[in-house]
């Protein structure tokens, strides 16, 4: 009988030595993910939201008076034009919690328009490019009202906590 030869490196697929290594591979034949799009959120007219916004790199997305007053202008007029309510939010430096009702505009509509709309402002306004948020925002559907009132309050206990830390109304 012969001797196997073969390096351990003669072993692995030659995908595993390409750039980005075994994980870049994995991900190239779909055994990481499916390669498909993401699922559409759930949403209703009706339907309650906690909304969780982040900067990129835990960024400041609100670093002055002028950019949360730019931020709720947009946000109370994209909530009267849809018809959205909003029952609690907080301005943090770094993120915002919001709790949102849908209208009669999908929550992805509004929140696309806001936060595109915020993020190409503020890029202006401080002379910066590229992405303000980190990701896509997050979203929870709210459906038992025990987790709505802890909800409530938490974004009101942020509240206070922003006015602290922006020396503003949070």
């Amino acid at each position: 009988m012969g001797r196997d030869t073969r390096s351990s490196r003669d072993s692995e697929p030659d995908s595993v030595f390409m750039p980005g290594g075994r994980a870049a591979a994995k991900k190239a034949k779909g055994v990481m993910g499916t390669g498909m799009p993401r699922k559409a959120r759930l949403d209703a007219p009706g339907a309650l939201h906690h909304i969780v916004v982040r900067g990129i790199e835990r960024r400041k997305i609100f670093r002055d008076d002028s950019d949360r007053d730019d931020f709720l202008e947009r946000l109370s007029a994209i909530l009267g034009e849809s018809r959205t309510s909003c029952y609690a939010w907080a301005l943090m430096p770094n993120h915002f919690p919001l709790l949102l009702k849908t209208g009669q505009t999908p929550i992805s509509t509004l929140m696309r328009r806001l936060l595109t709309g915020y993020a190409v402002s503020f890029n202006l306004r401080h002379r910066r490019s590229g992405n303000l948020f980190q990701n896509r925002y997050k979203s929870i559907l709210c459906r038992e009202d025990a987790y709505l009132l802890e909800l409530v309050r938490y974004i009101h206990v942020k509240r206070q906590a922003a006015r602290g830390l922006n020396g503003a109304a949070g």
